[in-house]
Order: C-alpha cells, then sequence, then structure tokens
C-alpha cells in the first residue's frame, strides 16, 4: 500500500532519519511547528517547503515525496543517511 499524501510520506522520512519533527524543522529553517501541525492536521506543503527540504536532504527522492513511486533514498546515499543518523545520536 502507498502512503497517499505527502506529507505523510515527509513524517516516513522523518522517522527514517531518527530525528525529531522540531529537528527536522530547524534543519529547513521553517517554524517551529509548522511540520508537526501540517502531519497532525494531514494537510499540505507547498513548493517552497518541498524546496527547503530538497536543498537540506537530497538524499530523498522527489519523485518518491511526490507520488510515493521509486525508493525514498538513492542507493547512493543510503550509508550517508546511517552515517548521519548514528552521527546526530552522537552528538546529542
Amino acid at each position: 500500500m502507498t502512503t497517499k499524501r505527502t506529507i505523510e510520506r515527509l513524517e516516513i522520512f522523518i522517522k527514517a532519519l531518527g530525528i525529531s519533527i522540531s529537528e527536522f524543522e530547524r534543519t529547513i529553517s521553517v517554524g517551529n511547528g509548522y511540520i508537526g501541525k501540517q502531519i497532525k492536521r494531514k494537510g499540505s506543503i507547498g513548493s517552497h517547503i518541498i524546496e527547503k527540504v530538497l536543498d537540506s536532504y537530497p538524499q530523498l527522492n522527489v519523485v518518491w515525496l511526490m507520488t510515493g513511486r521509486e525508493r525514498m533514498v538513492a542507493n547512493k546515499f543510503k550509508a550517508h543517511m546511517v552515517h548521519s543518523k548514528q552521527q546526530l545520536r552522537a552528538s546529542a
């Protein structure tokens, strides 16, 4: 089953990163609570937010984010993503 909404796929990506929603919001430079509210309300995010996400997380596959097709993360970025997750935990 494919998750239908972009915001739901974004939540899946945030969980895969192993970071909190507020940390994700800081990383992409959006207001505190913005993404969290959109997730709770099953709202939508505009193209300007998607651009910020992709600028901060180039490993995220935009086709997957928008449609649910293909893989969430490009294969060449999988090792980097695991390393980043471990690095984030070590610095916490």
